[in-house]
């Protein structure tokens, strides 16, 4: 079958004890409490999970609607492809149902309560721990950092993440080492070889990104204007490309950008406000269309979890039980695309 979380989650969520739930400390409580919700109502597990993707997919939604006006189509149509197709399929359900509650706090946020941002931020980090990171935010936000400071900002992480990695890398192995829960965090998000972290320094998706980063150094004012809204998708749509920068060579911050991705959407879709109408407006906009069946191709012919594309409903309907082992080794055995090691 599509994806490759499911995996590891239907497993969890078969075995999972409702008279002991907490006897595995694989999941963060959150998670696991919600699905003990569901087993205590008696729902097999892919109902459970295609329901969950189905609630967060309408949040999402309405928070696109909410803060992108009359560019609603535009970014929803960009967000879908450019995100969608890894947030719903590849699917990293705990991540996504955090990132999902922070869309919550972030109204709070803008509205400048923070002590409803914090609570919702320990809750979302109930469901995954790197939420927590978020409580940085507000003090972030409350900076205002010039164009050419922020530029100097992106040119010292390049540097750093050149020069400095294998440091860092050092000093959150002795870190995690000190608690048995972060061992396996470390192994997963951090371990990676010199040679395919190299590789992945400079791409051209770094250079896609990098142009977005001037393109919304140019519009700041444009953004800002539109007030504590405005601001906010500006230093996101900032902050995302940083993210993107660190996570080029260390996987756990591509986990972050998952919370900033919605409101990153929204601010290189607004930039098209800066052109007059008429031929440059319209360029961007072929522009944005032409990257999003870049990134599409290039998302689904990366790795075998996208094609072959199987459905739960049509299996369930016409098709028998199937084996968990022959589901899980579907895709990796028809896909024409195999190059996932």
């Amino acid at each position: 079958m599509t994806g490759s979380d499911w995996r590891l989650y239907e497993l969890f969520y078969e075995e999972l004890n409702l008279s002991s739930p907490f006897e595995s400390f694989s999941f963060e409580p959150g998670y696991v409490l919600y699905m003990c919700l569901f087993k205590i109502l008696g729902i097999s597990f892919w109902p459970y999970f295609i329901i969950t993707k189905a609630i967060i997919f309408l949040v999402c939604v309405h928070f696109i609607k909410k803060y992108s006006g009359d560019k609603f189509y535009l970014c929803y149509t960009y967000f879908v492809f450019s995100f969608g197709i890894f947030f719903f399929v590849d699917n990293p359900m705990r991540n996504l149902i955090a990132a999902t509650i922070m869309l919550f706090a972030i109204e709070k946020l803008i509205s400048k309560n923070y002590w409803q941002y914090i609570f919702i931020v320990i809750i979302a980090s109930l469901f995954h721990v790197s939420a927590i990171l978020m409580l940085i935010i507000p003090v972030l936000f409350s900076f205002r950092i010039n164009n050419w400071g922020l530029f100097t900002i992106f040119i010292l992480l390049n540097i750093a993440s050149v020069t400095l990695l294998s440091h860092f890398l050092g000093a959150v192995e002795f870190l995690s080492s000190l608690f048995s829960y972060l061992e396996g965090k470390f192994t997963s998000y951090f371990v990676k070889s010199g040679e395919e972290t190299f590789g992945r320094l400079f791409s051209l998706g770094f250079i896609i990104q990098f142009l977005f980063f001037l393109l919304l150094l140019y519009s700041r004012k444009y953004l800002e204007a539109q007030g504590n809204t405005g601001k906010l998708i500006f230093s996101f749509g900032i902050l995302y490309v940083f993210f993107y920068r660190l996570g080029l060579s260390i996987d756990l911050f591509y986990r972050f950008q998952m919370y900033l991705s919605l409101f990153y959407t929204i601010a290189i879709v607004n930039i098209q406000g800066i052109f007059k109408v008429g031929i440059n407006r319209t360029s961007y906009s072929i522009y944005l269309m032409s990257l999003l069946l870049m990134f599409t191709y290039t998302t689904i012919t990366s790795s075998p979890k996208y094609v072959p594309y199987t459905n739960y409903f049509v299996y369930s309907i016409f098709y028998d039980d199937l084996d968990y082992n022959y589901r899980s080794d579907y895709n990796y055995k028809f896909s024409p695309y195999k190059n996932e090691e």
